[in-house]
């Protein structure tokens, strides 16, 4: 068990893996309620695939904050740099002359069709799914056929921050 000094600014777990993937985060996020050492999953160990012996778990924020297969944890009270936060996982060019870095998650949404789909004509209720790394759901739109036109889908009543809602739409 460690204790962090108030002075503490970033946290950055290093992989195990051969590119000792390492990405510095705020010490306010490491000490979040939801950020986890995760070491077992669904009662079981955590499989190798899934970052044995321990993965960092972020909710919300992009893949790369989520170490697998930690092996260290460097806690320091000056910025910490790695690749994954100076030269990946930034926002470069002309529109973003600040750089930001990638932290949390941007809105995703997925159909829920079977591989491969075939949907027969005629009317019919597409569903999806949509999650934001950063609340809840509280609105999705469809557009068919490239079109500029959007529709409104019903929402699923399960709306929890961080979560998967599911929608549908009818469609012919």
């Amino acid at each position: 068990r460690a204790r962090l000094t108030s002075r503490a600014l970033d946290v950055m777990p290093v992989g195990l893996d051969d590119l000792a993937v390492r990405r510095p985060i705020p010490v306010e996020k490491a000490l979040a309620r939801d950020t986890l050492l995760v070491y077992g999953m669904n009662g079981d160990v955590l499989p190798p695939d899934h970052g044995f012996p321990v993965r960092l778990l972020v909710p919300g924020w992009i893949g790369v904050a989520n170490v697998k297969w930690v092996g260290s944890i460097e806690v320091s009270e000056t910025p910490l740099e790695s690749q994954w936060n100076t030269t990946s996982y930034r926002m470069f060019g002309p529109d973003y002359p600040d750089t930001p870095l990638l932290t949390t998650q941007v809105v995703k949404s997925a159909l829920e069709l079977p591989f491969p789909a075939t949907i027969r004509s005629g009317r019919r209720w597409i569903t999806g799914r949509s999650w934001s790394g950063e609340g809840r759901i509280t609105k999705a739109e469809v557009a068919f056929d490239d079109s500029r036109r959007w529709h409104h889908a019903q929402l699923g009543r399960d709306n929890a921050t961080q979560a998967w809602r599911q929608w549908s739409i009818p469609w012919t």
